[in-house]
């Protein structure tokens, strides 16, 4: 067990000044890759802690009304400067945070963290925060509720990330469940992007898809799914990581919108994550995350052949189905590897290996605009 973070006395939370916000923007430019710190925007709730003549951490708050009149506090950003980690400022900041909400009438604390951002988890987790599925927002927000909720959090253009509240009691996991809604979710937006053409940007003829097409589109988004989750999930294993399978419910207003306006699939594969946290889990994730986008190029390669080979046949057009789905699951997996896309396998293959990284993401590049 890693030992417990030390916090020297003086160290002390206070709020930020407006004489701050500049060395706020270099601390988030230290703390977080580009283009992620350009979001951060300090608003009126802010707490930081200084250190050597200069900001070392900074925590900024958010108070959202839901329908209802339920205030919900939501912690939008936790930052620690690298030289300054490990000292316990990013638990007492996140502390004193959540005791501003709660002065300001919150009756609920929430955050949003990326999946494999293994740091941030033990910070929330060791204050009463757990993970909530979507079922579980449903329940402790309501269906309008959860829907503001995620739109005034941008929970709906961050891919991959997962609401957390605190003192949540979340059901169980169920992995099946958590599959079948992945899967369904992809054929269903793969279904829109078809029936719409090329989109609103592009143009095209609209129409519904056929059953024999939806049907051939739920086989392909299977196959996929299920090869590259394999994959992941048999590699952690060689590794000695065990792995839970989770979807995402995160990002799906990008889902939406590449949808309707280009005709395309924004692929939520969800992915497979340490079922315990574990200090050596991220190596084991590249190699597992290398696994799975090779089998998705794979078989996008195989169907390439097969759609040319096969054209104007049901082998043909089940051939074209699954590059549909295919060839941008494998753009992003290979290629994708800085935010606000860091939750793709392309994320965990650069941090693996960057050379490895430029040779995957040249495969997958090429594989997409075959």
């Amino acid at each position: 067990m890693a030992p417990p973070e030390t916090r020297p006395p003086g160290d002390e939370p206070r709020p930020l000044r407006p004489e701050d916000e500049r060395a706020l923007a270099r601390l988030a430019a230290r703390a977080f890759p580009q283009p992620q710190a350009s979001f951060v925007r300090p608003g009126r709730e802010v707490f930081v802690v200084e250190a050597d003549g200069g900001l070392a951490a900074a925590v900024i708050l958010r108070v959202i009304a839901i329908p209802g009149g339920t205030r919900i506090g939501y912690v939008a950003w936790a930052m620690t400067d690298p030289d300054h980690q490990g000292r316990g400022l990013a638990s007492a900041l996140v502390a004193r945070g959540i005791d501003r909400l709660h002065e300001l009438g919150c009756t609920r604390i929430v955050t949003e963290i990326e999946g494999h951002n293994t740091a941030s988890e033990a910070v929330f987790r060791r204050l009463g925060f757990r993970r909530l599925a979507f079922s579980d927002q449903l329940a402790a927000f309501g269906l309008l509720g959860a829907g503001w909720l995620r739109l005034r959090t941008g929970y709906t253009g961050d891919p991959g990330h997962f609401l957390w509240m605190q003192g949540a009691e979340p059901a169980p996991p169920d992995e099946t469940l958590h599959r079948v809604g992945a899967w369904g979710l992809n054929w269903a937006f793969a279904l829109l992007a078809l029936a719409v053409g090329g989109g609103l940007v592009l143009g095209g003829t609209s129409r519904l898809p056929t059953a024999a097409d939806a049907g051939l589109m739920l086989a392909a988004v299977a196959l996929l799914l299920g090869a590259r989750e394999a994959a992941m999930r048999a590699t952690a294993r060689a590794h000695g990581l065990p792995v839970a399978f989770r979807a995402w419910d995160s990002g799906l207003g990008i889902t939406a919108g590449i949808a309707l306006l280009f005709g395309s699939l924004f692929p939520a594969p969800g992915g497979v994550y340490p079922r315990e946290r574990e200090p050596h889990a991220l190596d084991a994730l590249g190699a597992a995350a290398l696994a799975g986008t090779l089998a998705v190029a794979a078989l996008v390669a195989a169907s390439l052949w097969a759609e040319a080979a096969f054209a104007g046949s049901r082998a043909g057009t089940a051939a074209a189905m699954l590059l549909f789905v295919g060839k941008p699951l494998v753009l992003f997996d290979a290629v994708m590897a800085f935010p606000p896309f860091q939750a793709f396998n392309a994320r965990r293959i650069y941090a693996l290996n960057r050379g490895l990284w430029a040779g995957v993401a040249a495969l997958g590049l090429a594989l997409f605009l075959l």
